[in-house]
């Protein structure tokens, strides 16, 4: 009897014990859903806006080689135990195909379209849409342009809506890429060793090729490319009845924009070649003799005398600048943009975790953007 009332008890003191292991290993292993306050979501906010216009305005917009979500953490002081992801994105033109010479672009809202399409010949072509053509049935504006050429290596639209201006492009897969960054305030531009390397030319003792610069202002777009002209620095004639003699000197200049080579680093594993991007200007001075009679002149002698060459660094900001285009001897083409379409910055977004968003809208230099900030508490279950 006594045994039997032993095993009594002690089966009742494990039913007993079962609901309270129940509620402990209830309590300590559901983890509550980790809360952002609203007060971090404003400071990251304007934190991270604060960040980017800063970047941009030095035109280090270039994540590939500057480190821009380290300098976010470190404008916020972030805590460890939150992450976070930042997507940038110029929302107003989602799209551009380019099929041989039917151009389309999909917007998200109506309203002026300026397009630039750029040949192999590195030529280009400015078109103004000031309606869509057609708007789906999903509510999306599409423009559609058919120019006379089929060698397009790149488009980029420019959608003026009123009250702000989103940015796209189309790239061919037939050049290279590479980025534009700020070197000491010089436009420096980066090829990655993951693409073919340059075969320069010689420019006055300098390795480099050719660089054209697109900009875009008040619905068009422009180039810095090959300039060239003359101009008279002394020159003295006399008169006889109706003829005219003269000698002098005059200055014959040349102008053109390169990317020569001075340096190379490596980031996350990747080599890049690191180029200025620069003005060079030759002037030759010319002697020359000539005769001037009944609108008719006829040069004896015309010789150059003298010859100087200067390079001139192209500094930030460049506020307006859309493309730097780079062809070398080879013939190979290289591009980098200085407005990106879309970024994505920080860490993957977690799939299964509690996470906060907040989205606003930025002007950045010249383009407006949308910036969606995801937040998250790092330790979760």
């Amino acid at each position: 009897m006594k045994e039997l009332i032993e095993y009594v008890l002690a089966a009742l003191i494990i039913v007993s014990f079962i609901p309270i292991f129940d509620v402990i290993v209830t309590d300590f292993s559901r983890t509550n859903p980790p809360i952002i306050e609203s007060s971090t979501l404003v400071y990251m906010s304007s934190g991270i806006r604060d960040v980017l216009t800063n970047i941009s305005s030095q035109g280090n917009f270039t994540p590939q080689l500057v480190d821009i979500a380290g300098a976010i953490s470190s404008r916020l002081n972030i805590s460890r135990n939150i992450g976070y992801n930042v997507r940038i994105v110029s929302s107003g033109v989602s799209k551009i195909n380019v099929q041989d010479n039917n151009i389309q672009v999909y917007t998200t809202s109506p309203g002026k379209l300026y397009v630039c399409i750029v040949y192999n010949d590195l030529s280009y072509s400015n078109y103004q849409l000031y309606k869509p053509t057609t708007t789906l049935a999903n509510g999306t504006f599409l423009y559609t342009i058919i120019p006379s050429r089929t060698d397009i290596i790149a488009v980029s639209a420019i959608l003026e809506t009123g009250v702000a201006r989103y940015i796209g492009y189309w790239i061919s897969d037939n050049i290279y890429e590479a980025h534009a960054y700020n070197v000491n305030n010089t436009v420096t531009i980066a090829i990655p060793d993951t693409v073919p390397q340059p075969n320069y030319y010689t420019v006055s003792g300098l390795e480099a090729i050719d660089a054209i610069l697109i900009y875009y202002t008040q619905g068009h777009f422009y180039n810095y490319s090959i300039a060239s002209g003359s101009f008279i620095v002394n020159l003295t004639w006399i008169q006889y009845y109706s003829y005219y003699w003269g000698a002098g000197y005059y200055k014959q200049y040349f102008s053109r924009y390169i990317a020569s080579y001075y340096d190379q680093t490596t980031i996350d594993g990747i080599t890049y070649s690191l180029h200025k991007l620069q003005n060079y200007v030759e002037k030759d001075t010319h002697y020359i003799l000539y005769e001037y009679y009944s609108g008719n002149l006829i040069i004896y002698y015309d010789s150059i005398v003298g010859t100087e060459s200067r390079f001139f660094n192209i500094q930030y900001p460049i506020y307006n600048l859309v493309f730097i285009f780079l062809r070398d001897a080879d013939n190979n083409i290289y591009y980098a943009v200085i407005y990106p379409h879309e970024l994505s910055i920080g860490e993957p977004i977690p799939s299964n975790w509690v996470t906060y968003k907040t989205t606003y809208t930025a002007r950045i230099g010249m383009v407006n953007y949308d910036i969606i900030i995801t937040v998250w508490r790092r330790f979760q279950r």
